[in-house]
């Protein structure tokens, strides 16, 4: 992904890029979507102990980084994320998802995993659907 970098100018109103540079860190495109979901949830309350965003990822690896990014983002509010993904102990992950977090964080096979194994857990809350680099998922 590439971004463009502006050179501070104290009319920024026809500012045009110096150069574009490649994102390096995680954090940014994360960011970018688990930002605006945080505030969501901190400023529109959950009535009941339900999931209310599901963030859908291609691979484990991706699902662990999504998931540290958006823990560190959310560490001073009461939002709770889960991560559900392959690799990971499958009992400990329904526990979590019993406690109904705010964010779910999984891997397609490990929803579907649950979904049918875990009668609590069920898709009928979720409020905002992300599917982090959708366009790899081909």
């Amino acid at each position: 992904m590439w971004v463009p970098v502006f050179r501070w100018n104290q009319s920024m109103e026809d500012a045009e890029p110096d150069l574009c540079s490649p994102v390096v860190l995680p954090l940014g495109k994360t960011a970018a979507f688990a930002l605006p979901v945080l505030e969501r949830l901190i400023y529109k309350p959950r009535q009941a102990a339900v999931t209310r965003v599901l963030v859908l990822v291609p691979t484990r690896e991706l699902g662990i980084q999504v998931h540290s990014v958006t823990k560190q983002l959310a560490q001073f509010c009461s939002i709770t994320t889960c991560l559900a993904v392959g690799g990971l102990d499958v009992k400990s992950q329904e526990a979590a998802l019993r406690a109904a977090p705010d964010i779910l964080i999984a891997t397609p096979g490990r929803l579907i995993d649950h979904l049918h194994n875990c009668p609590s857990f069920h898709l009928s809350s979720i409020e905002v659907l992300i599917l982090d680099e959708a366009d790899r998922w081909a």
